[in-house]
């Protein structure tokens, strides 16, 4: 109780919030995080721009729309507005210039000023080896997660248990290496283990569990990009072919547009989301076509099938993890194949894309067939093709794609519509409709569902921004699902609402009100002997601040509540109170962030997240379950202008629990304790 009243307290005392863009990216990784059900992922390939351009500021005055577009943080309409202002009335003089325009309001000049910078010099970059290695940027991070408490998977006695025994030490590593000159050039390396795997011995006997290379390069004026090794495809809407992740449903209605970058490197340790081959973008004038082709070994359970007398895929693992001998069984054990080709044409305020990908496994697919899943994708093969569009009338974009698979004849169907109306009003109007059925291997279009199949919904969002210190987003989401789910045994529908207000008393501070609101339909937890549906209501509540003290202290609070309830089962609650406290300062070469928190739900239906600062290129969530406390503290010292290293220690503390975690994963105790070590060379 003293704990609450501290929180509750400090809480009140501190209801302002500086302005910087940490809070602007940690909004949007927490809530893909969380509607992922995620604890932690490798976002570096949708983060990779924002931390190049928070060193290399883009200079507005010779941006190119497609590098406004990577940034992920205006919308078409601005973005073409700041584009003719400059052609018509010759460069910005100053960045505050941008509030002359009738798109831009100020809380969209202070998101992007961190990133851009305004440059009245003519540009005489260009492109050559010469540069390349006279200008080109050298990266090494090395990265150590040594684990404190051992679960009961490294113990001696299931050394020799196939599923439960993990074979390689307790800790996990992260080595990258990277050359990149500007955004033209870029030759990587990325090694990685989780804990448990092994190190140079089987079945890791060349070093690492996982290594990813690529070698890229854009600019050339009729072939403008090129990738060999790991690379990404973005394509249209994200219906056909999108293989790194992308944003979705959030407080920001314009996350939902997708601004494809047709081509890009591979930066991510993710071991599933990338392509490995050769990919080449030619180019002419407005035109460009893109082919590229991937050749890789995937992870999943071949079994043989005595009746079809031949060896079928039972399942795809897609968890990175190969720590037990079972694991290891699944490691590599079908061939993907995957060719396309994409076609665009481009005008200023019109584009026009059209896909063909043709995707194929070494092994029949045919998983355990249920009721819920007959209609999901089986056999070895796959062809999709799409059209995509994107329009700009005056302050009204149109955007959309339809994509088909030819071997089952079934479609997927995004329709958008953006409008801005000026700059203190903006709505987002959002269809979709996805056959059951309809599958890809690679996807990130929007959807209230994990896959892009079996789902109709509409959304409506709007954005309105009465003046500079105010601003109320909103959203709605309606959706149904034609077929069964898991765990859903009938036809089902829902709906999701959220509601944002913030308030902005100085350019320095902020604090933020959410309300979200998502009802689904899913299997009662009464056993009958036939399954019926019932409503399954979550409802979140939360208040988020901060203040920056003087020029080198920041405090953050929050304060969240949640509470999820249905006719089967009693009200289940959940509180997280936590506190933040930031030392960051030019003055010195030391960073510190440490946080302080308190928890309590009553299940794991009423479970909390809540971003935690991790050292770079690390992205992830902590999640709240039952009852107790977490505290970590984050050092990061910039030895010189060549080194600086990252410490991290956490500790999470249940109370009334002699144990954590299940199976191989259990420790003994309550608590659980990390560590994290990351230390990073830069030359230039």
């Amino acid at each position: 109780m003293k704990n609450i009243l501290f929180f509750s307290f400090l809480f009140i005392s501190f209801l302002v919030f500086s302005q910087e863009y940490e809070p602007v990216i940690q909004q949007r990784i927490e809530y893909w995080l969380e509607r992922n059900d995620r604890e932690a992922s490798d976002l570096t390939s949708i983060t990779d721009t924002w931390d190049f351009y928070l060193e290399n500021q883009l200079d507005l005055n010779q941006a190119t729309k497609e590098q406004l577009l990577s940034l992920e943080l205006l919308s078409e309409n601005q973005i073409n507005e700041l584009l003719k202002h400059i052609q018509d009335h010759g460069k910005l003089i100053t960045i505050y210039e941008l509030q002359t325009l009738s798109t831009w309001d100020m809380q969209s000049i202070e998101r992007v000023i961190p990133f851009v910078k305004v440059d009245e010099k003519v540009s005489n970059f260009q492109f050559s080896l010469q540069n390349a290695l006279r200008d080109g940027k050298l990266e090494w991070i090395s990265r150590v997660d040594p684990l404190i408490e051992i679960p009961v998977g490294y113990s001696d006695s299931l050394n020799n248990s196939k599923t439960k025994g993990y074979q390689g030490k307790a800790f996990g590593s992260y080595t990258r290496l990277r050359y990149q000159y500007g955004t033209n050039l870029s030759i990587g390396m990325i090694a990685s283990n989780d804990p448990g795997e092994t190190y140079f011995q089987s079945p890791n006997k060349k070093g690492f569990d996982f290594y990813s290379l690529h070698a890229f390069y854009k600019g050339g004026k009729y072939i403008r990009s090129v990738a060999i090794g790991d690379y990404h495809v973005q394509i249209g809407q994200g219906l056909n072919l999108w293989t790194n992740y992308a944003f979705g449903k959030s407080a920001d209605i314009g996350t939902l547009i997708r601004n494809p970058i047709c081509l890009k490197p591979n930066v991510s340790a993710d071991e599933n989301r990338f392509l490995r081959g050769v990919a080449i973008d030619f180019g002419y004038k407005n035109m460009h076509m893109l082919v590229f082709s991937s050749f890789k070994n995937r992870d999943g359970n071949v079994e043989f099938d005595s009746i079809e007398n031949q060896s079928l895929l039972k399942s795809i693992d897609v968890t990175g993890f190969h720590r037990t001998i079972a694991e290891n069984e699944k490691r590599n054990q079908f061939k993907e194949k995957i060719i396309g080709a994409n076609l665009g044409y481009k005008l200023r305020n019109f584009e026009i894309g059209s896909a063909l990908v043709n995707q194929r496994y070494s092994f029949d697919y045919y998983p355990d067939v249920k009721p819920y899943n007959q209609f999901d994708f089986s056999g070895n093969h796959q062809l999709t093709g799409s059209v995509d569009y994107k329009y700009l009338v005056r302050n009204l974009i149109l955007y959309g794609e339809i994509s088909h698979s030819f071997v089952n004849q079934k479609n997927a169907l995004v329709q958008g519509l953006g409008v801005a109306f000026n700059q203190f009003v903006s709505m987002n109007l959002f269809y979709r409709k996805f056959d059951t059925g309809y599958y890809t291997f690679y996807n990130s279009g929007v959807s209230e569902g994990t896959n892009i199949s079996n789902e109709n919904g509409f959304y409506y969002g709007m954005t309105i921004v009465p003046n500079r210190k105010w601003q109320l987003q909103g959203y709605m989401d309606l959706f149904q699902f034609p077929w069964l789910r898991f765990q859903v045994d009938a036809p089902s529908k829902g709906q999701e609402y959220l509601g944002q207000i913030t308030w902005s008393p100085t350019k320095v501070s902020q604090v933020y009100a959410r309300y979200r609101y998502i009802n689904k339909q899913a299997n009662s937890s009464v056993i009958v002997s036939i399954s019926t549906l019932e409503n399954q209501i979550q409802e979140n509540f939360r208040l988020h601040a901060q203040i920056q003290l003087n020029d080198a202290f920041q405090i953050r609070s929050r304060i969240e509540y949640v509470q999820w309830k249905s006719p089967s089962e009693a009200l289940q609650k959940g509180t997280l109170l936590q506190q933040d406290l930031i030392y960051k300062t030019l003055q010195t070469p030391i960073d510190i962030t440490l946080r302080y928190a308190v928890f309590q739900t009553d299940s794991w239906n009423s479970r909390i997240y809540s971003y935690e600062s991790n050292p770079l290129y690390v992205y992830g969530n902590q999640v709240y379950y039952d009852k107790g406390s977490r505290y970590y503290i984050l050092l990061h010292y910039n030895i010189n202008r060549t080194w600086d290293c990252w410490f991290r220690y956490g500790n999470l503390i249940y109370i009334d629990k002699s144990s954590i975690g299940t199976g191989s994963q259990q420790i003994q105790g309550n608590q659980q304790r990390e560590f994290t070590l990351q230390l990073r060379m830069q030359i230039r």
